[in-house]
């Protein structure tokens, strides 16, 4: 279980460098546990290079039964589900004409009871499309209105690797609803210029004791006068003091917090910058530095401490939905999506199959609610207090602390609105 819950962190880190890449202001959320699910058991029905690829990507290597691995994982999840109010729905839906074999079919009964579903697709695919919508949407309880847009399914469509992930917070601590208020989340800090003086160069002949030495060259250079604003935009910002486990990566300037959820089976963690120290969100050294080595080092227990925390943090519902294709292929899935080249001849006789669409929808919900309140009426003798206010962006994990896996990461740049 360990080397599978490294590989999935390692799968994680990867896909959150690339969306990193693509955007330095975009909000952020999904579900790496979703992806890897379903690489995993399309995975099975690949040989060749393509196996190959898929290892490769999904880290796979030195675990020993990746099936039963991913079987234990999403089994320990689902027994909690409905306590945390998560749902991580993973599904790989493939073209009925493609007749796959009886073997590929029952290995996955076990290991992925409910991952695989043959559906026909090239006859109807509009039906199709609207058929896998519904049952998205019942399987995360009206979460999710539109799975598949319009023209994602067509008579050509072969596989379809489809996520959905949904998590609404329900934490240890409860917030208190009263203490709720509006304040200012800090979006950039820019530079403005405010004056600007420039003068042009000149040169005289020098000469010392009747010989002339060189020319001297005199220059008034540019001068300029900035100052600083910082874009802000309006957030509810709920209150909280709790001891809480926080740890510190001195070298980044950045506070690590983890806030449990009822149970202590889910955590979320929030990575935060002391401050903005650049003109896009203040992430920019934490993007950079960030790997799958040293996420694993920040976030091991050892490297936090339990301490007196007053928490600031905002209110908010971050919705995104993504297609990996081009994600996937740029960390060396290339095979499974290219017709000449794929091989899952493990799936099924038919040539030609490939990873049509690799589609995500993600949405997370932070409010105040919780189970209890926080006693803190001793701890208000002490003196000295954590202060974490989440004012400014900041990146996040939602954790099954069980097996450390990453079940949901992201980053919040703004107040959000759909993605």
């Amino acid at each position: 279980m360990d080397a599978l819950r490294l590989a999935n962190t390692a799968l994680a880190v990867d896909i959150l460098k690339k969306f990193f890449e693509k955007s330095k202001t975009d909000n952020i959320i999904f579900s790496p546990l979703c992806v890897s699910t379903s690489l995993a058991l399309a995975l099975k029905g690949s040989k060749e290079n393509t196996a190959a690829e898929f290892i490769k990507v999904l880290h796979v290597e030195k675990v020993k039964d990746c099936d039963f691995g991913f079987q234990s994982l999403n089994s320990d999840i689902a027994k909690i589900s409905s306590i945390y109010s998560i749902k991580l729905i993973k599904r790989l839906y493939i073209e009925k004409s493609l007749n796959c074999t009886k073997n590929f079919v029952d290995s996955t009964k076990k290991p992925y009871p409910s991952e695989l579903e043959e559906i026909d697709i090239n006859s109807q695919p509009e039906e199709a499309r609207n058929q896998i919508n519904t049952s998205i949407k019942e399987l995360t309880d009206g979460k999710f209105e539109t799975s598949l847009n319009e023209g994602t399914c067509d008579e050509n469509t072969k596989i379809l690797l489809v996520g959905a992930a949904h998590f609404k917070a329900n934490w240890l601590y409860k917030f208190n609803e009263t203490e709720t208020k509006e304040m200012d989340f800090h979006i950039n800090k820019r530079a403005f210029l405010a004056y600007m003086a420039e003068r042009e160069y000149f040169t005289i002949p020098w000469t010392s004791t009747g010989f002339r030495l060189s020319w001297c060259r005199f220059t008034f250079f540019t001068a300029s006068v900035f100052f600083f604003k910082t874009e802000t935009k309006p957030v509810q910002m709920m209150h909280l003091e709790a001891r809480l486990s926080i740890g510190y990566i001195n070298d980044l300037e950045t506070t690590i917090l983890e806030i449990p959820c009822t149970g202590k089976q889910i955590s979320l963690l929030l990575l935060l910058p002391k401050c903005i120290e650049d003109d896009s969100t203040g992430l920019k050294k934490l993007e950079e530095d960030i790997t799958f080595e040293k996420y694993v080092h920040w976030t091991n227990p050892s490297m936090m401490a339990n301490s007196k925390v007053k928490l600031c943090l905002p209110k908010f519902k971050m919705e995104c939905s993504y297609v990996l294709n081009d994600t996937l292929k740029s960390l060396g899935l290339n095979d499974a999506f290219n017709e000449e080249a794929s091989d899952f001849s493990g799936m099924s006789e038919s040539k030609g199959i490939v990873l049509s669409q690799a589609i995500q929808n993600a949405c997370i919900e932070i409010d105040e609610e919780g189970t209890e309140t926080a006693d803190v009426t001793k701890e208000r003798l002490l003196m000295h207090k954590d202060e974490f206010v989440v004012d400014h962006p900041f990146l996040f994990i939602v954790r099954h602390n069980k097996s450390r896996t990453v079940l949901m990461c992201g980053r919040y740049c703004s107040p959000p609105s759909t993605c």
